[in-house]
């Protein structure tokens, strides 16, 4: 949801209108359900902290829902809609530098004890013991939703893929037909299945699905993906037709920059118009290709010397970094094994941080430009206590006031550090 749509959901939550903020909230979600670990709306009974947490949480304030609710469990431990709204925040939580390992499966646990027959609180167990790779135990978790809510495409959705993970094709399949029955007209469905038939090599079934896909969300790559895999297979001539339309309507999506990542499909196109016996189309279309080729070249090679500057930064190698300066790389651009640019590295880094640190402020670097989740490197600094770095990124500039994505603060990392 964009910043405006924040704003009122918040300004709804503050004046207790809960139900309105999650309407809000679900209509300006950017977020698929199938890829959020549970968004239950029915909070009639619960008391106002957690129905406020529930909206917080739909909001994406991660942090403040387990602000909220980590002294509500504890205090009374028995309110399993409590528990499964925490372990959604601790879910949301994994990777940042503010993750408590372990936390968001203690939380479904418990949720699911509480509340045996409640799907969501299974579907979240299920989640949290998939991210700990206790997927064996997800798996049946996932079935429990599914026989807890036969008429939830969500929970047939969810158990098709966990399925076809384990290599279940055939179960996978059957489940993932279930949800495109109960949601005709919800794309993933429509996609999923076409995947799963086509490792089964049911041509004609999975492009009628990836089509299904395509009308539903036009926008949708992996289903154009997985059409043009198909129709490759199959030389004839109306096949063929339908393959270059598929790689013309794919080419065309991709911005300029991504061009060069996809020479291999532009050899495809070309080899489609010779076997359509247009001569200057295919001849177009691989000259299109050895130019890019040319190009994945040369980014590969300007990728690696970029990947080594990071190196550098993560070593606390001066000699690298100043190379890494020098060059001409745009510095913007965030860390490719880590989304953080090189300040943050920097301050995250094992060896050499405050001398690394003075080296990319002399040079200019942007001391506040936040990681994916809206941590900034003071941030960063704040939650580990480095008392150094945080000074000089103060003296630097850097905001105090920044919040992220969860509404924390450097503030109240510091105060977590101790």
């Amino acid at each position: 949801m964009n910043d405006d749509d924040l704003r009122r959901a918040l300004a709804l939550i503050d004046e207790r209108r809960f139900a309105e903020a999650i309407d809000l909230a679900a209509d300006a979600a950017t977020f698929s359900p199938i890829d959020y670990p549970v968004l239950p709306t029915e909070f009639d009974d619960a008391p106002s902290s957690v129905a406020r947490a529930l909206a917080l949480q739909w909001c994406l304030q991660d942090q403040q829902v387990v602000d909220l609710l980590e002294p509500v469990v504890e205090a009374t431990p028995d309110q399993a809609l409590a528990w499964l709204v925490l372990g959604t925040a601790w879910f949301w939580r994994i990777g940042t530098d503010d993750a408590r390992p372990g936390r968001a499966l203690e939380c479904m646990q418990r949720a699911a004890e509480l509340a045996p027959e409640d799907p969501f609180a299974a579907s979240g167990l299920g989640l949290a013991q998939a991210v700990e790779g206790r997927r064996k135990a997800a798996l049946v978790a996932f079935e429990r939703a599914a026989a807890l809510a036969p008429d939830s495409w969500l929970h047939a959705q969810r158990l098709a893929e966990h399925l076809a993970a384990a290599g279940k094709t055939g179960r996978a399949r059957e489940w993932a037909a279930r949800s495109t029955e109960l949601a005709a007209g919800r794309s993933s469905g429509w996609l999923l299945l076409g995947q799963l038939l086509a490792e089964t090599e049911e041509r004609a079934e999975a492009l009628e699905c990836f089509d299904r896909a395509l009308a539903i969300d036009p926008s949708s790559s992996e289903a154009l993906e997985g059409k043009v895999e198909l129709l490759r297979q199959d030389p004839d001539a109306e096949s063929q037709r339908a393959l270059v339309e598929a790689l013309r309507d794919l080419l065309d999506r991709l911005p300029e920059h991504q061009q060069h990542f996809h020479d291999d499909r532009w050899r495809l196109l070309g080899r489609a118009h010779e076997a359509l016996g247009e001569e200057a189309e295919a001849r177009a279309a691989f000259d299109r290709a050895e130019e890019l080729a040319t190009r994945s070249l040369a980014e590969q090679e300007r990728k690696e010397a970029f990947r080594s500057f990071w190196t550098s930064i993560r070593k606390g190698d001066r000699a690298g970094v100043d190379a890494g300066l020098a060059a001409a790389f745009d510095l913007a651009e965030h860390d490719p094994t880590g989304d953080r640019d090189p300040v943050h590295a920097a301050v995250r880094s094992s060896k050499g941080k405050t001398a690394i640190v003075d080296l990319l402020i002399a040079h200019g670097l942007p001391v506040d430009r936040p990681d994916g989740t809206g941590q900034t490197p003071l941030m960063s600094a704040a939650s580990k206590g480095y008392a150094t770095l945080v000074e000089r990124l103060l003296s630097a500039g850097a905001n105090p006031s920044h919040r992220d994505r969860s509404g924390g603060s450097a503030l109240h990392r510091a105060a977590r550090a101790g």
